[in-house]
């Protein structure tokens, strides 16, 4: 029995790490999208939202009534923030987008509002714009995590879902701490909390310059789906 779950042991890390080299030799596409995916948003993204009970408390000096509603309105916001995602790339009257361009536009529209509300909120005095960013933020938030799914689900190789979305989880598990970490460094470092909240587009502009790795979406759905072969290894 040992020598058996030696064996699985061994066995399961060796698939992984031929699985990381065939996505590195082979899906440049899938490669790019997985690095990106340590610096969105989506990586623990409760954790991203600590960020804000330390501002709702130190900068705006909410009540606790008042941060329940502001938390209230940010999770209801993800609902049309989902219905945006569907229209955008589905709906019949839509643009008619592909996921990658919808999660591109996506991270930008998030780097924007976390600028604007680093930028414009200062105080309590503020309280309703935070509100109304926090809301574009619930709808950003709506709309990342599903064009995200749909974009990973895409761009796997057949036969290989399992092992992808595990690789998928563990960068999730792995990365949810840099936004936190940023946030407070900078914070511990004497910096102001606007400031630090600032920084976090440095992540976010990241995750966006990384998905112009990934090239082309129909090229990247041909590479995967094996009618595509230029810039590979054999």
């Amino acid at each position: 029995a040992p020598s058996s779950l030696a064996r699985l042991w061994t066995s399961s890390w060796r698939g992984l790490w031929e699985t990381l080299r065939k996505i590195a030799r082979d899906y440049s596409s899938l490669k790019w999208l997985l690095f990106t995916l340590l610096w969105s948003p989506s990586v623990g993204s409760g954790s991203y939202f600590s960020i804000f009970s330390t501002l709702h408390k130190s900068l705006l000096q909410m009540t606790s009534a008042q941060i329940g509603l502001v938390n209230l309105a940010t999770l209801i916001c993800t609902l049309p923030g989902a219905q945006l995602a569907s229209y955008l790339t589905s709906s019949p009257g839509g643009p008619k987008w592909n996921p990658l361009q919808s999660f591109q536009v996506c991270l930008a529209t998030l780097a924007v509002n976390n600028a604007l509300t680093a930028w414009l909120v200062k105080g309590p005095a503020q309280l309703p714009l935070y509100l109304l960013f926090q809301c574009i933020l619930g709808m950003c938030f709506g709309w990342l995590m599903p064009t995200e799914r749909v974009l990973f689900c895409t761009l796997t190789p057949l036969g290989q879902e399992a092992e992808i979305m595990s690789l998928v989880l563990s960068v999730h598990t792995a990365a949810a701490w840099i936004p936190p970490f940023l946030f407070s460094a900078l914070n511990e470092a004497g910096y102001s909390l606007r400031l630090a909240l600032a920084a976090q587009d440095v992540l976010l502009v990241t995750a966006l310059m990384a998905t112009v790795g990934v090239g082309s979406f129909e090229r990247a759905v041909a590479q995967v789906r094996g009618g595509d072969t230029a810039g590979t290894k054999k």
